[in-house]
């Protein structure tokens, strides 16, 4: 119950007032009843709050064995072995070899649980991918001190003993391994601190399906040109990048001698070539051109150069391709070159990417035959201009019709050009507008543009959005994916999107019902708007790309980069703990886990 308050001095509180001696006896006596109450509710609060903490802790507890036993109902714990390395698989990188991180898969999934880590350790083809990026050489003068190159060596040991027992893991599994070296990592006064990467990668060698290596000048340089085909029997895809095609010692003619007969090159298994600033002349090279699905060739990846892959010589090695199903090429060459005359075959191309740098390109594509040619990205160097032919039509008329891919830049193109790219590709699904390198044409040419009141990605979008009248006006009227780099905000906003998908869904539908007059879901339209700082996606998706590519669902569209290069320490301090020597492969017994009875260590 409570206390009433009825002070004899209620008045004066919080004032000034100063009582006298019978006030003060007065206030003692009255302040005698709400000490003593005071006193009892601290006991009250105390013997409480003991309380409140023994239940807390008693919560606590039976809330610990709960989750513990709720832990052992989880339905991950339900999945078999099979099913759970599944999902291990879908965990690895897309865009690269695994990395030596404890961070990243498949490390990190050791990391989990005992029973993730026996399923880790003994999954191979978790392990049959890795990226080696060579270690930095300390700079001198730190690495004349002795200490410091100790330090250095030991490191390079353990990283080497980690390589070792992660490529021992993938078992019989056949290899996919990046090398990056760049010319700091690489010193002719510490060769022999760098062969122990060379030896310990040559006792795989016979197991590498996929290689990629970057190379400067120097010892790795001659150590891959002198590889022999018995070496690598499995090599199915190669990716040469050269960081540095200057040669050091001897003549250029002398280092050209060392690939133009490199065993490397004529391994009668190898499928795939990707080639960045070779320092060869390509067609000299004794390759099984005709043995080629895939081929990419690239000499600059940063800015246009009056060098690279002329057009006789890529006619030159198209002519022996005719099992192409991929090709990625830079062309550059003077105004004046014109092919020759007899026509190329290429039954089989599939994908096309033209980095344009050569003025008479379209002599070139005016001699292949390409009837299956489905996806094309193009990119070139060169303004509109009425005394040139757009390489680019020449392509999409040379296919019966059939594009269905399409990556460019419209903002380099005439309308007269774009028009005639709806007339060819009628039946595109796919169209990509990328902005990547501006040429000093290029820019002059944009220049000429700037004030005018006019966004040519806003306006080529809308001539994309059919008119009340329907599909008859509709260009593209099969696309399902559109994405737009480089977008300007001011222009392209959520509500044009809205319009524009909603214009075409609806041109979707009136083109269905007149067909097979009947009601049909809505076409799928994916648009994915990139600006400078954001991204617009209608609608939100995952990366579908990624995913199908997980799948094994085909590729996306190729695009041309260098050779990876994850400019990276060659390990963590927690890496090298995790992965010391002494580490032993099996960690737990074999059979703990019954239930993963379908789980095949084989695999």
């Amino acid at each position: 119950m409570a206390w009433a308050f009825n002070s004899p001095l209620s008045r004066e509180l919080r004032t000034n007032y100063v009582p006298d001696e019978a006030e003060r006896v007065e206030i003692e006596q009255y302040l005698q009843e709400p000490e003593r109450r005071m006193a009892d509710f601290e006991k009250e609060m105390t013997f409480r709050q003991r309380a409140l903490e023994h239940f807390t802790t008693e919560r606590d507890r039976l809330q610990s064995v709960i989750q513990q036993h709720r832990v052992l109902l989880s339905p991950v714990r339900v999945l078999p072995n099979d099913i759970l390395l599944s999902i291990f698989l879908f965990c690895l990188p897309v865009e690269h070899n695994a990395v030596m991180d404890p961070t990243q898969p498949p490390m990190v999934l050791g990391l989990v649980c005992s029973r993730w880590r026996f399923i880790a350790y003994n999954s191979p083809h978790l392990w049959a991918s890795l990226h080696i990026p060579l270690p930095r050489y300390p700079s001198y003068p730190a690495i004349s001190l002795p200490d410091v190159r100790e330090i250095f060596q030991a490191r390079m040991f353990l990283h080497q003993a980690a390589i070792r027992q992660w490529l021992t893991r993938s078992r019989s599994r056949p290899l996919s391994v990046s090398l990056y070296v760049t010319s700091s990592s690489w010193d002719g006064t510490a060769a022999d601190d760098y062969l122990a990467y060379l030896v310990l990668l040559i006792s795989f060698f016979y197991r590498i399906r996929v290689l990629e290596v970057t190379l400067p000048s120097g010892y790795f340089y001659t150590f891959f040109a002198s590889l022999t085909p018995e070496q690598l029997p499995m090599l199915e895809t190669l990716r040469l990048s050269f960081v540095d095609d200057r040669p050091v010692g001897g003549t250029a003619n002398q280092q050209d001698k060392k690939w133009t007969s490199s065993g490397l090159l004529i391994t009668r298994t190898l499928r795939e070539m990707h080639l960045i600033q070779f320092p060869s002349l390509i067609p000299y090279l004794e390759i099984n051109w005709r043995l080629l699905t895939s081929l990419d060739i690239i000499y600059s990846t940063q800015v246009w150069r009056d060098r690279g892959f002329t057009l006789n010589e890529a006619y030159a090695v198209l002519a022996q391709c005719s099992n192409l199903v991929h090709l990625g090429i830079e062309l550059t060459d003077p105004s004046h070159t014109i092919c020759p005359l007899r026509l190329i075959s290429l039954p089989h191309l599939h994908s096309l990417t033209l980095l344009d740098a050569a003025y008479n390109l379209a002599s070139l594509l005016d001699r292949m035959l390409v009837p299956n040619l489905k996806c094309i990205r193009y990119e070139t160097k060169y303004a509109p201009s009425p005394s040139r032919r757009s390489p680019l039509l020449v392509l999409l008329a040379s296919n019966n019709q059939g594009t269905e891919q399409l990556t460019m830049n419209v903002e380099f193109l005439s309308l007269p050009e774009l028009n005639w790219c709806f007339f060819y590709a009628p039946n595109l699904t796919h169209f990509s507008h990328v902005w990547k390198r501006v040429s000093t044409e290029q820019a002059v040419y944009l220049s000429t543009l700037r004030g005018l009141p006019v966004d040519f990605i806003r306006a080529f979008l809308e001539l994309l959005i059919p008119n009340q009248q329907g599909i008859r006006m509709c260009s593209w009227p099969g696309l399902t994916h559109v994405y737009v780099k480089g977008a300007n905000p001011a222009f392209i906003d959520d509500a044009f999107i809205k319009r524009f998908i909603d214009a075409r869904r609806r041109s979707g539908d009136t083109k269905r019902r007149a067909v097979q007059d009947v009601l049909t879901p809505a076409s799928l339209l994916q648009v994915e708007i990139e600006f400078g700082h954001g991204f617009i996606s209608q609608p939100p998706v995952l990366n579908v790309n990624q995913l199908q590519s997980r799948l094994g669902l085909g590729p996306g569209l190729a695009s041309l980069v260098g050779a990876s290069s994850i400019a990276s320490e060659p390990m963590s301090p927690m890496a090298v703990n995790f992965l010391r020597p002494d580490h032993s492969l099996e960690l737990v017994t074999p059979g703990r886990f019954e239930r993963g009875l379908a789980f095949d260590s084989t695999l």
